[in-house]
């Protein structure tokens, strides 16, 4: 009878330990930027958001052959079928990121900030390889082009984001943004582009009416307020 008694008293506690301990954020969001992405962060500040249990999402390549690990602070990936593959590969990770994966599971998109929501947003690459992954910078060019249509902000960094992938991973649709919380008379302008993934080379620039009225599909909820 005793030992019955504190066998309930142990299931109790343990019920009310974990009860009381804080939840792991464990599920992706729907994307901010690119409407096929998947953002990594409960909400938009990374400060008011922070979740007390820690991070640890699992986010799965299109084909279902690689999974990418997010927590607090790295990215890793499995291959389901070579788990060796990419077991020395981790890519650091800031509170604010958004995973774009390409629709042949060949490359994703990482857009991430350096300071919370208000943070500097901006895009690398990924591509899979034999032996890991490369990693490029597909806005390098598309940035200076728009730092020219918008100079009267030299203090201000626009942001740079993923929002859909053309072609397999071979092309990529960008959006550029004055920040919308500076003192630029430009702030909140937007402009669009399609660049080769490779070498960065702009191919196409779309004004901000066509991008907030043809890409409408494809751009997340920033894009889309209402």
């Amino acid at each position: 009878m005793h030992g019955l008694i504190a066998m309930s008293l142990v299931v109790a506690w343990v019920s009310v330990v974990q009860a009381q301990s804080p939840a792991v954020f464990d599920r992706a969001q729907p994307g901010v930027w690119s409407s096929a992405g998947k953002y990594l962060w409960p909400g938009p500040t990374a400060v008011a958001d922070f979740p007390l249990g820690g991070r640890s999402i699992v986010v799965a390549s299109p084909d279902g052959a690689i999974t990418t690990r997010v927590t607090n602070i790295e990215l890793t990936l499995v291959d389901r079928n070579n788990p060796t593959r990419f077991a020395q590969t981790s890519i650091p990770i800031a509170s604010l990121a958004e995973i774009l994966w390409a629709r042949d599971s060949s490359a994703f998109a990482l857009t991430q900030s350096d300071g919370g929501w208000v943070g500097t947003w901006s895009v690398r690459v990924y591509r899979l390889r034999s032996t890991g992954l490369s990693e490029s910078d597909p806005g390098r060019r598309a940035l200076a082009d728009f730092k020219r249509l918008f100079p009267r902000c030299p203090d201000e960094y626009p942001n740079v984001v993923a929002v859909d992938w053309l072609d397999g991973s071979s092309r990529l649709r960008l959006v550029l943004e004055v920040p919308c919380h500076s003192s630029c008379t430009d702030m909140c302008r937007v402009a669009g582009y399609v660049v080769d993934v490779v070498g960065g080379a702009v191919i196409e620039r779309l004004p901000e009416a066509a991008v907030l009225r043809g890409w409408k599909a494809v751009t997340g909820s920033r894009f889309r307020p209402d």
